[in-house]
């Protein structure tokens, strides 16, 4: 699993924390959970809960990647779990809906609205249900086949309403007033 997310408290990586220690007392599972972004204040914090939770093993810090090791990420992970309690039109859940990387999203209105039934949803501040379907998506590789089905369905929507190209713009226009 992975999650490319700066380290804000809303980005709400301790869910996370949370779900792998359930799966690891309840299933014997111990999932890895690659963990990609800049620390914003926050990634302290979430070092000491690692810790804390004994997850070391299961946890790695990459700090910010460039595109081609992201890419590499969401083309070979079980999924990507978005556990931001903002939303939607953030980058990675079209990220990985282009790529084919079956998404575990919080479930906001908007992630619904955008991501339709191509992702998982659980309750941010509940990780039983982040646990659930992290094990489904080890274990259910069926059901991680249909999500993907469904993701490439969807990105072809995205690409005919011209989305991918639309947000390009949007980001061109910004680097330049940035």
């Amino acid at each position: 699993f992975f999650y490319p997310a700066q380290f804000w408290p809303h980005k709400n990586h301790i869910v996370i924390l949370d779900a792998l220690y359930i799966l690891s007392k309840t299933k014997g599972l111990k999932p890895i959970v690659y963990l990609t972004g800049s620390d914003k204040g926050n990634k302290n914090y979430i070092v000491t809960e690692v810790n804390k939770r004994n997850l070391m093993a299961q946890v790695v810090f990459t700090d910010f990647i460039p595109d081609e090791e992201l890419k590499y990420l969401y083309t070979h992970a079980t999924a990507m779990i978005f556990a931001s309690l903002m939303g939607p039109n953030n980058m990675p859940p079209i990220e990985g809906t282009a790529l084919g990387c079956p998404i575990i999203i919080t479930d906001l209105e908007g992630h619904k609205e955008q991501l339709s039934d191509t992702a998982l949803y659980f309750n941010g501040y509940n990780a039983d249900e982040l646990a659930t379907h992290m094990f489904i998506l080890l274990t259910d590789k069926v059901k991680r086949k249909k999500i993907i089905v469904k993701q490439k369905k969807l990105a072809q929507v995205f690409n005919r309403i011209n989305y991918f190209e639309t947000i390009k713009a949007i980001l061109t226009e910004f680097q330049l007033i940035r």
